[in-house]
């Protein structure tokens, strides 16, 4: 991840913002059916919200989180693959919800749920 932030509105209400960005270049400099570069890229950004300070909710948080990916397949575009070296390509799964989930803490956080 490169940073946990929220603005300071947030922040006090356990609220927080997390982003990140992974990027990868890969070049088929021989074999393969044609040399060539690709380049993939995936963008992160995941938010979670104190349901406690929100709504009044004891012990709730709730996980929201979205991915989006982008670039090409060396593998099969230059390679002849089905193995793919870079493993976040975008191609046919751009923008997605990635995570959405409810987290209880149960017992003064001696359980969470």
């Amino acid at each position: 991840m490169i940073g946990r932030s929220a603005p300071p509105h947030l922040a006090d209400k356990r609220h927080y913002i997390y982003r990140s960005i992974a990027d990868a270049i890969s070049r088929r400099p021989s074999g393969g059916r044609e040399q060539g570069v690709d380049y993939d890229q995936q963008a992160v950004v995941q938010a979670d919200f104190n349901l406690q300070k929100l709504v009044g909710w004891d012990g709730a948080l709730f996980h929201l989180g979205v991915t989006d990916r982008a670039g090409r397949n060396v593998g099969s575009d230059y390679v002849g693959s089905k193995i793919e070296p870079l493993n976040d390509y975008g191609a046919g799964e751009n923008f997605k919800l990635s995570n959405m989930s409810l987290e209880q803490n149960l017992f003064d956080n001696a359980s969470i749920f």
